[in-house]
């Protein structure tokens, strides 16, 4: 995890507690459907923002990125309804849950990219319906006719508030990603050869990581010479599974050492790494050309998981 999972987390534990300080200062006021309402709103949005979050967090891992989603959502909605009764509690708690199931579902189909913007609008979300508690609270007492005009400049100030506050942990973490790619790329840069190693009397060893959450190999670009036996090392430090397969290459060899054997010919080259794990084959290039390597999982390759390879 770094820093932007934990600024999510104490966001989403500060919207916890002033949602149960501000449902027991507001009790008395608030009554049947406004409760309900208020109870489901805020289960919906918490459990869609903690379902995206886990998604994109456990990516590759549906099941425990919902289980822990549709939880949490059901423990806020029922903390938040219970204090209003047994129906706003059951209305929260199924909010929570249907919130956590589609958050969860939708984090595991976008990139960690995207599920920084996501969980930052869903954050503005869920701190925008704390204001219903103010807003309710007054339509009960006024004949259900909630009065706007004293709001008719606070919301852009609550604008303000939340796009400062939710821009500043996106950047703080965007900093520490760019600062841990620059050293990343600098030690890649003076020892540029490390990822191809010739062994003593065996073969030439290339090594392609993969990084977390970045969707593209390290390196990117790799030049071999034909006729020469290689280790092709595949070291997945990412946590979710990820392959590489090059079609149409000309190799001869089929030693490997923990993967899931795929290579049913002479011409589609593949190797398969689960999380966390390095996998290695060896073979040898039997014809000159450039190929591309790719990730075979669906939409890996579309998120930049590609390469060249250069037989010279």
């Amino acid at each position: 995890m770094n820093f932007f999972h934990y600024f999510v987390m104490l966001t989403l534990c500060l919207i916890f507690i002033t949602a149960i300080a501000m449902s027991l200062f507001f009790r008395s006021r608030l009554r049947g459907m406004s409760s309900m309402i208020l109870s489901m709103a805020i289960g919906t949005s918490i459990g869609l923002t903690v379902g995206v979050f886990f998604g994109s967090l456990f990516q590759g891992n549906l099941f425990h990125s919902t289980l822990y989603s549709v939880l949490i959502g059901i423990f806020v909605g029922a903390a938040l309804g219970g204090i209003f009764g047994i129906l706003p509690s059951l209305e929260g708690s199924m909010g929570g849950l249907m919130g956590g199931m589609m958050g969860a579902m939708l984090g595991e189909m976008i990139t960690y990219d995207q599920s920084i913007i996501m969980v930052n609008l869903l954050l503005a979300l869920t701190v925008s319906s704390l204001f219903l508690f103010p807003i309710l609270s007054g339509s009960s007492n006024k004949g259900e006719k909630i009065q706007t005009k004293k709001w008719i400049f606070k919301p852009l100030f609550i604008l303000f508030f939340l796009s400062s506050y939710l821009l500043i942990g996106s950047q703080l973490d965007k900093q520490m990603l760019s600062k841990s790619n620059s050293s990343q790329q600098q030690i890649h840069h003076l020892n540029n050869k490390s990822d191809l190693v010739k062994k003593e009397n065996t073969s030439l060893e290339w090594t392609i990581k993969v990084l977390p959450s970045q969707f593209s190999y390290n390196p990117s670009e790799v030049t071999l010479k034909k006729g020469e036996k290689v280790s092709l090392i595949l070291k997945n430090e990412d946590n979710i599974e990820h392959d590489i397969e090059i079609k149409d290459i000309l190799f001869s060899g089929k030693e490997s050492i923990n993967h899931r054997n795929h290579m049913n010919n002479n011409t589609n080259l593949h190797l398969h790494a689960p999380a966390k794990k390095q996998t290695k084959l060896t073979f040898t290039p039997l014809e000159q050309g450039t190929y591309e390597f790719y990730c075979t999982l669906p939409g890996h390759k579309e998120n930049g998981m590609v390469g060249l390879l250069i037989i010279s």
